[in-house]
């Protein structure tokens, strides 16, 4: 049976969908496109992938893995909500390190926001890049 999509969930993974900058890593693009195409994946990538292109300067390479960030970000924002049960607000989660206990809050509609500052913030060095290097 497969599992009822929220309307968080849909905007946030239309926003993944409607991304198409390129991709900095082959395992990230495939992540993300599990992410948007099953509804039940809920796969956790632990660290961003580095990536495995070529770049034509300075600013490409800094914007793409802004970018590939930000997807990363996204992707396993909604991979947690999936594997919480879509809670219907925020979800704490407790870490401990080095005797040291944190609580972070988290919900699927503060990643939303967050990956469209990241989007906005990766275009607007991209452009302050690109006017340094003439």
């Amino acid at each position: 049976m497969t599992a009822q999509v929220t309307d968080i969930e849909r905007a946030a993974v239309r926003m993944l969908a409607k991304d198409n900058a390129e991709f900095g890593s082959e395992r990230l693009m495939n992540h993300v496109t599990r992410i948007i195409q099953e509804p039940e994946y809920t796969e956790i990538l632990t660290e961003v992938p580095a990536p495995e292109v070529e770049f034509a300067n300075r600013a490409e390479r800094v914007f793409v893995k802004l970018q590939d960030r930000a997807r990363w970000a996204l992707a396993n924002a909604i991979a947690t909500y999936r594997r919480n049960g879509k809670p219907a607000g925020d979800t704490l989660s407790t870490f401990s390190e080095m005797g040291v206990t944190f609580t972070v809050t988290t919900s699927l509609a503060a990643a939303v926001v967050d990956y469209h500052e990241a989007v906005l913030n990766a275009l607007a060095t991209k452009m302050d890049l690109e006017a340094e290097s003439g």
